[in-house]
């Protein structure tokens, strides 16, 4: 690259040449510009004799590297947080690179690297082959540093490993197609107009066409039995699933079809005595201690299914009643 150089030529007894214009020129080289006349003057002729210092003129502009945060950006709260965090960034500047130019290593191919590729070749290919249509015993190849040779060998081994890879593939597609016809043909198909509801811990979708009436059926002389299939129940089942009592009504009130709401009508006030007994009945430790808080003081006796309602909304009433006194 050549650089082409423009000299000054400052006359010291002309008259212009004045400690402003002297100045003027000191400070264009970056000099300090204090001082008398005559100190200023002895500044120039150093600056002049000093090739070091006035060779800096003429080299590319230095710039800081990209992500450095200087400045009022470099004492921002975020960056004093990462610098704590990770360490304090690397502050050394480099020369401004062209915009053609590339901040990575280039990479020099050469032939040094021969040898170490063929014996990295060998190690791989040096051994039985896994693949079931080739019918050598082994696949070895010994370069001798010829280049030929080594893409030959290179060759070999790609399409021993193509072959064999495309036989794992062809044995795990087998594998997952086998597998979707047997989920498709076990599991229960679901048409595309269904509903869900909620039996914890998850939704259950059903189809609407498949759910009939509720049972019928009554617990007023088998208490335990509801209470046992209260949370726990085969009596109705919806897409081979059994449906606990607690969740009847979670289907057949949102069922739009006449016949279904109407068999729903009849029941839904037993199913609210069925609920309001097994909520008691969870309250207890036992089944013998809720037949001992609902049995006859005199005669030891149980309470009837409806003797246990009375009492039970008996309770209900007196416990609204001491909730507003107390409000």
């Amino acid at each position: 690259m050549s650089v082409s150089l423009r000299f000054i030529n400052i006359s010291i007894s002309h008259s212009n040449t004045t400690k402003a214009v002297i100045k003027t020129r000191v400070m264009g080289y970056g000099l300090p510009s204090s001082g008398t006349r005559v100190a200023l003057l002895d500044r120039l002729r150093s600056f002049s004799v000093n090739r070091d210092e006035w060779i800096i003129l003429f080299e590319p502009t230095k710039r800081r590297k990209r992500g450095v945060h200087t400045g009022r950006k470099g004492n921002s709260l975020s960056s004093q947080q990462i610098q704590s965090q990770f360490g304090g960034e690397d502050t050394n500047v480099t020369l401004y690179q062209s915009k053609k130019g590339i901040d990575r290593r280039q990479i020099q191919h050469g032939t040094d690297l021969r040898p170490i590729n063929g014996a990295v070749l060998t190690s791989h290919i040096d051994g039985e082959s896994q693949d079931k249509d080739i019918r050598s015993d082994k696949a070895t190849v010994e370069p001798q540093g010829d280049s030929e040779e080594d893409t030959l060998a290179l060759t070999r081994y790609v399409r021993c490993f193509q072959r064999s890879l495309f036989n794992c593939v062809d044995e795990v597609e087998d594998k997952i197609d086998q597998m979707l016809r047997l989920h498709t043909s076990t599991s229960p198909s679901v048409p595309p107009e269904t509903a869900a509801v909620l039996i914890p811990p998850r939704y259950f979708a059903y189809d609407k066409s498949q759910l009939r009436g509720p049972p019928l059926i009554h617990f007023s002389r088998d208490i335990e039995r509801l209470c046992c299939e209260w949370e726990s129940s085969d009596l109705l089942t919806v897409n081979g699933r059994g449906i606990p009592i607690k969740y009847w009504g979670e289907f057949f009130k949102k069922s739009k079809t006449r016949s279904e709401n109407s068999a729903w009508d009849s029941i839904k006030v037993e199913w609210g005595n069925w609920k309001f007994i097994a909520e008691e009945w969870q309250c207890f430790p036992s089944a013998d201690a809720f037949r001992g808080e609902y049995s006859n003081a005199t005669t030891q006796s149980r309470l009837t299914y409806q003797q246990i309602l009375d009492r039970l909304t008996l309770h209900r009433k007196e416990n609204a009643a001491q909730d507003a006194a107390d409000a």
